[in-house]
């Protein structure tokens, strides 16, 4: 994986695996912690990384919570949701997730599209997502249908009991 550092984000992209260098990726973020305030949060962007390994992705939550600053995750990719939703230790206290990037279909062009969607404006955090239906429309006008189901994608962002 490659990453490279965008004023306050990291950004990041390839495949995030055993492979990667992750030394690189530490000097990227003490260079913007540095140059931070102590109240920063630095913004994850990994929309461009393809897919990751279980390697790559405990070293990935070791790097982030050796860290004491806030990390948002920007267009978060669909692997990277879906380790949202199984791994308790991907979001913490000090991250959170700003946006994700959501698979849509298109009944009327059969074309199916990968689309961001804003948590809290797109995606308004409320305590169930069973009727939940994100309202899209594709660059031709036409009304997308989540290809997702919306309780299982964001599960994520429910209230934490216990």
């Amino acid at each position: 994986m490659e990453c490279y550092r965008k004023d306050a984000t990291i950004v990041c992209t390839g495949t995030l695996s055993e492979d990667t260098d992750f030394s690189i990726i530490r000097n990227c973020l003490e260079e913007i912690v540095t140059q931070g305030s102590l109240s920063m949060c630095v913004i994850v962007d990994m929309s461009a990384v393809k897919r990751a390994n279980s390697c790559g992705l405990l070293s990935w939550i070791n790097l982030i919570k050796s860290f004491h600053v806030q990390f948002a995750y920007e267009k978060a990719p669909i692997w990277l949701v879906d380790q949202f939703n199984t791994n308790d230790e991907f979001l913490s206290d000090n991250t959170k997730v700003t946006s994700v990037l959501a698979p849509f279909y298109s009944t009327t062009t059969g074309k199916h599209h990968i689309l961001p969607l804003i948590i809290g404006i797109d995606v308004p955090l409320q305590d169930s997502y069973t009727d939940f239906v994100p309202a899209v429309v594709g660059a031709e006008g036409e009304s997308l249908e989540p290809d997702f189901d919306s309780d299982e994608f964001f599960y994520f962002l429910l209230p934490k009991t216990g």
